[in-house]
């Protein structure tokens, strides 16, 4: 088990979820994306057809040693609606 994925399993545990990592789309909730050291972190991403907006960012620290960027699959944006 790679060390993101230790850490994901971990907190799963502790917050009493089951990890579930997949390989193929359909596109999920959120998107955990395993940051390079010290890279940006994009405000939006695109996966599996659809848009991810950036919700949190954790850089190293500690013993995570790895940066992380947290995203929510945004939704679609509708025309403000008028008042009559």
């Amino acid at each position: 088990m790679s060390t993101p994925t230790a850490v994901l399993d971990a907190a799963a545990r502790t917050a009493g979820y089951r990890l579930e990592i997949r390989r193929r789309c359909p596109a999920a909730a959120f998107l955990f994306v395993d940051l390079e050291d010290h890279a940006p972190a994009p405000a939006r991403l695109a996966r599996c057809g659809e848009t991810y907006a950036r919700v949190a960012v954790g850089r190293y620290l500690a013993m995570s040693g790895f940066d992380w960027s947290l995203y929510a699959r945004a939704l679609p944006q509708r025309a403000p609606v008028s008042a009559r």
